[in-house]
């Protein structure tokens, strides 16, 4: 005879009358609904337009073209520029320089010396900055040669239609490896930078001609940065397909490679912080409630890369160390969908979807292991419901965390998960079938699994007393200029502002209806 049986996939209620469910075992079940968060929105000069054939776009050297320097291993020259350059949005002005290395590398920042042989990422805040332009940036020896070319149009190959268009052309003749002098090897590459603005910026021209082979060990940039190294994207091409990624691109197959600057990315996706112990807030983007007090749109949401975020405060610090719920302690109005010492190698972000009165906040954490773990790529986000009504306290919003990839690493892990109130003193741990220990020492979750808290049917004729008497014994605190900086306990009929540890200014605390003034020294 067989036999089965049913994990449970339902826990609670707690206090409040907060149920989880999930989408292990029986019924009833939560349902795994992954939003994917996506990218935020970076300016990145990517191509529009690429071509096997390097004589459609390459520009023959005039005789009249100045050489900056013979084929030397280190060498930089300053070049004034004809005609305003914008990159990035920055403008840089006709009879500005833009410096150019024997590297295969320029930049506007006139930190670029020729001791600048050892490329950087891209981008990269390394110096130089200042808008680098990096056709094939490496150790090279290399000649330069400059000119300008006043109507595009009058070249043939694919310039027709460029009527009127000047440019500015940079050669690099006879490149190699710094320690490769075989002629054999030897290639040449153009950098043309143009007048004609796209979305608001220079359109630049790479071309790559000739059969450029290393018989040493490279590893070149190809891309582009802002000023401050800040944004940027690495070209990742046909043109160097087969040869790595930037930044160890060995070689370069023949050809050229239209770009400008572009939006790539969502611009609904908002990046919040990334690495280890960081915290920074957001601000909500709709009303939403949770153990029946309101957070309003614009209020305070903190984020931490320990795998948590606090509704309607302000916290500075990011909490490694999680503890059991509840928990007077910070952080409060707490959301720990995994709360571990973590650390982010991609980036925590944040994306609201739908439309409104049906939108939904999602958090997510990407690229994550825990603190000590040579690798991780776990991923795992936290859904708010958005609420229209928040005078009636027994409308809560729906809560889920998902979880993708769950691979933390190695390290011996702790974690927390669960939702927890203002006041410490009521919370809901997860411990369904899904995770390996108990709380608050997960030691692992399962992939694929969504815990929806949801807020039950009263277990207790007093819970609704219970509440209206929780709700006028915490205080909401705000600042002079109208933002809310977090929850204080009412104790005697006094806000106990001093647990908030408040900078001095002046301060409103709201207690229910009542609104009260308070200077903090």
């Amino acid at each position: 005879m067989l036999f089965s049986f049913l994990l449970a996939a339902q826990g609670g209620p707690d206090a409040f009358g907060y149920y989880w469910r999930d989408n292990r075992g029986g019924p009833p079940y939560a349902t795994f609904n992954w939003i994917d968060v996506g990218e935020p929105a970076v300016e990145c000069y990517a191509q529009f337009y690429e071509t096997a054939d390097p004589t459609e776009y390459w520009i023959e050297r005039p005789l009249s073209a100045d050489q900056l320097f013979p084929r030397s291993d280190e060498a930089v020259t300053a070049v004034p520029i004809p005609f305003d350059m914008i990159f990035y949005g920055s403008v840089h002005p006709a009879g500005d320089s833009l410096y150019v290395s024997s590297n295969v590398v320029v930049s506007f920042d006139s930190t670029l010396s020729d001791d600048d042989a050892s490329n950087d990422p891209v981008p990269s805040t390394g110096t130089p900055n200042h808008t680098v332009i990096a056709p094939f940036w490496d150790d090279m020896k290399s000649a330069a040669y400059v000119w300008t070319v006043s109507d595009l149009s009058t070249l043939p190959g694919g310039w027709a239609g460029w009527e009127g268009h000047q440019a500015l052309v940079i050669e690099w003749d006879s490149i190699a490896y710094w320690s490769n002098g075989s002629p054999d090897s030897y290639g040449k590459i153009e950098l043309i930078v143009t007048d004609s603005i796209r979305n608001g910026n220079s359109v630049i021209v790479w071309v790559f001609y000739g059969d450029y082979q290393s018989t040493s060990t490279t590893s070149a940039s190809i891309g582009t940065e802002n000023e401050d190294g800040s944004v940027g994207c690495a070209y990742t091409g046909g043109i160097n397909d087969g040869f790595g990624s930037t930044p160890f691109v060995t070689d370069y197959n023949p050809g050229a490679v239209l770009l400008h600057d572009t939006l790539l990315g969502d611009t609904g996706v908002h990046y919040i912080v990334s690495g280890d112990d960081v915290v920074d807030t957001i601000p909500a983007p709709f009303k939403m409630m949770l153990y029946g007090f309101p957070l309003y749109a614009g209020d305070p949401i903190t984020v931490s890369t320990n795998g948590w975020a606090a509704l309607g405060n302000f916290l500075s610090s990011s909490y490694r160390n999680n503890t059991s719920l509840p928990d007077a302690a910070f952080p409060n109005s707490l959301l720990a969908v995994f709360w571990d010492d973590l650390v982010v190698l991609g980036s925590v972000k944040y994306k609201v979807v739908g439309t409104a009165p049906n939108r939904t906040l999602v958090i997510e954490w990407d690229s994550v292991k825990r603190y000590g773990s040579s690798s991780g790529s776990a991923r795992f986000q936290v859904q708010i419901k958005e609420i229209t009504d928040t005078s009636d306290h027994s409308l809560q919003s729906e809560i889920s965390f998902l979880y993708g990839d769950t691979d933390f690493g190695s390290s011996t892990p702790s974690a927390t998960i669960g939702i927890e109130n203002a006041l410490g003193d009521t919370a809901l741990l997860y411990t369904g079938s899904a995770i390996t220990g108990t709380a608050p020492n997960i030691s692992a979750i399962d992939t694929n699994v969504v815990i929806l808290f949801t807020k039950g049917t009263a277990t207790s004729t007093s819970e609704g007393a219970s509440y209206r008497e929780l709700f006028n014994t915490l205080a909401a605190v705000y600042s002079s200029s109208g933002r809310l900086v977090g929850w204080a306990k009412v104790e005697s009929g006094i806000p106990q502002l001093k647990t908030l540890k408040l900078p001095p200014g002046v301060y409103f605390v709201r207690t229910g209806n009542r609104i009260g003034r308070y200077l903090v020294r």
